[in-house]
């Protein structure tokens, strides 16, 4: 829950950075500030001790594993959300991000025969109808283009998410996390350069660099480390209860810094989500038997 409740943090951070750079330029210098976290925590004994970091070659299922996740959840998820945020609010961007749940739980479905219970299927039901409210609530500001490209970034995340699951299968957490990252800078790299040279230096005013030192070290590294590790250990349903943080954040935040409204509407949009949470927590507990989330398969 701490990745993605960093994650939420994005619309924030996003906000900031402004207009003024590009966004692929955004991303590389977003993921170049975080790289720097990942040298110092390898130099951990505990992560030493377990980390192929210490000599061993990654898997080169590990390396195009990384290569995906780093294209779709961090590549193209901040480029869709710079572009979105820059044509609506951070309550209704936040908000749309809690499409994440619902998209977990069907990714499961239809790629891991993962099977839903009741309870995790009123989760699914509640942040459902929490987004759809928060999209018609008196107040939302943003065109369909800023919609669309929100629901672009929900699908780079979930692919991520859905990638991380695998990724359990093969390598350990954290150099999961690393490869990532830096594939994620290799492949912006040039996009950036492209941008660059077409449209000059980047002059962001300070708080657009603040914003972007943040970006790294806040979301990409320690909130990507918190994510792989929770991502190669939980079923989708699982992965969908803590990505319903991500709203939760991402609307508390906005208004704490952006001065965003929130309004009787999307105080009940948030509510509705936060219950779909604790409906899908509360799952196994409810379910005989100690299952957790997902029904037993046949």
């Amino acid at each position: 829950m701490a990745g993605f409740s960093l994650a939420g943090s994005t619309v924030v951070a996003s906000r900031y950075i402004g207009p003024e750079i590009g966004p692929f330029t955004a991303v590389f210098f977003s993921l170049l500030a975080g790289l720097p976290v990942f040298v110092l925590v390898a130099r951990h004994p505990a992560i030493r001790s377990k980390s192929s970091v210490r000599g061993a070659q990654p898997a080169a299922g590990q390396i195009w594993r990384a290569l995906a996740q780093a294209a779709m959840g961090i590549v193209a998820f901040r480029v869709f959300l710079l572009e979105g945020m820059r044509r609506i609010d951070g309550p209704t961007a936040g908000i749309l991000l809690g499409l994440g749940p619902v998209l977990l739980g069907l990714g499961g479905i239809l790629f891991f025969s993962d099977r839903l219970n009741q309870a995790a299927w009123a989760g699914v039901a509640l942040c459902s109808v929490g987004v759809i409210l928060m999209r018609v609530a008196p107040g939302t500001q943003g065109d369909p283009v800023g919609a669309l490209c929100l629901l672009g970034a929900v699908f780079g995340e979930t692919a991520m998410s859905l990638l991380g699951r695998r990724s359990g299968e093969q390598g350990d957490s954290f150099t999961n996390a690393w490869l990532t990252v830096l594939a994620a800078a290799l492949l912006s790299l040039p996009l950036a350069l492209a941008e660059i040279i077409r449209n000059g230096w980047p002059h962001p005013a300070w708080p657009g660099i603040i914003a972007l030192v943040y970006y790294g070290i806040g979301p990409t590294a320690l909130g990507y480390l918190a994510w792989s590790h929770g991502a190669a250990c939980l079923d989708s349903a699982s992965l969908g209860v803590a990505n319903a943080c991500t709203p939760v954040s991402a609307v508390l935040l906005s208004a704490l810094f952006l001065g965003d409204g929130l309004g009787p509407g999307r105080l009940l949009s948030l509510v509705l989500v936060a219950i779909g949470m604790l409906a899908f927590a509360g799952a196994g507990r409810r379910s005989p038997g100690g299952r957790k989330i997902l029904a037993d398969k046949e």
